[in-house]
């Protein structure tokens, strides 16, 4: 709707522009051969300068006020759409990862989302794996990570949703791009996000799987979401997980426990910390080493 009004507003300047060079100008010969073309010109020319200086104006005072507006309240938002990018690329490709999906999220079809099984006993299990960091495609660093998969789907959801509650609440948010305003609502209320809030308190069975015929299509609609935020031009971070072998397991365990012995020995444990040493995450929960 807005680039059909905008080609008729071009289209309207055009014509409006012709009238005043040949008619008004007198370029070229009078429109009409009638009795009454003076009459004739003499209206389409005056209608013309009427919408010039319309469009003039409303350039001058509407749309470049607007725009620079809408880009101060987007500086104000950049730090926020990194941070909310980043928490739903890291959902994606866990989620990815955890289901073996291996496409590309530009290949991959609702269809082949359907049917996805909300909870299976097995995803209880801490997921060991390598995590590759890119900023704007370019590849960066690479850890060695833990991903708990109830935990952390919950953890980033909600994480999700308090940016953007931050977000919302700047004193510029009403100058934020219309579009942009969309996409930022529609990640806010998204049904994925909705039962990851709710997927770590939710009772499990040991042995039956957990079924939700919307978990997979909202996960669709997610990645989506994430495709059309990308359009706009802030720092877009996104990662890329692989499942770690045994043998890199049992290295990682024996560092994190080393580095583990050496943060109790600083009093460093006490609390929930989540640190790097040499490109290895070290996860402490409650004061003790999550492995």
């Amino acid at each position: 709707m807005r680039s059909i009004l905008g080609y008729s507003l071009i289209g309207i300047t055009l014509i409006c522009t012709y009238i005043i060079c040949h008619v008004g100008l007198g370029l070229f010969l009078p429109i009409g051969t009638s009795d009454n073309s003076e009459k004739i010109n003499d209206v389409l020319i005056n209608l013309s300068y009427s919408y010039m200086a319309g469009f003039v104006f409303y350039m001058l005072v509407v749309y470049f006020p607007k725009r620079i507006a809408q880009k101060k309240a987007f500086l104000l938002w950049k730090g926020g759409l990194a941070e909310v990018y980043l928490k739903i690329s890291e959902i994606i490709t866990a989620v990815k990862m955890v289901r073996g999906i291996e496409k590309e999220d530009r290949q991959i079809l609702r269809n082949e989302l359907k049917g996805m099984e909300l909870f299976k006993p097995e995803y209880k299990a801490i997921i060991y794996h390598t995590s590759t960091t890119y900023l704007n495609g370019k590849e960066g660093r690479t850890d060695k990570r833990i991903f708990v998969y109830l935990d952390d789907l919950d953890r980033l959801s909600k994480s999700i949703k308090k940016e953007i509650s931050k977000m919302i609440k700047l004193p510029s948010t009403p100058n934020v791009d219309v579009r942009l305003m969309e996409i930022i609502s529609s990640i806010d209320s998204c049904g994925f996000l909705r039962t990851c809030e709710f997927l770590k308190s939710t009772p499990h069975s040991n042995d039956i799987p957990i079924l939700n015929c919307n978990f997979g299509t909202d996960f669709y609609d997610l990645i989506q979401l994430h495709r059309r935020l990308s359009q706009f031009k802030f720092n877009r971070i996104t990662y890329k997980f692989k499942r770690m072998n045994d043998s890199e397991i049992v290295a990682m365990k024996e560092e994190q426990t080393r580095v583990f012995q050496e943060l109790k020995m600083q009093n460093l444990t006490q609390g929930d910390m989540l640190r790097y040493y040499n490109g290895i995450q070290c996860r402490i929960e409650n004061g003790e080493l999550l492995q």
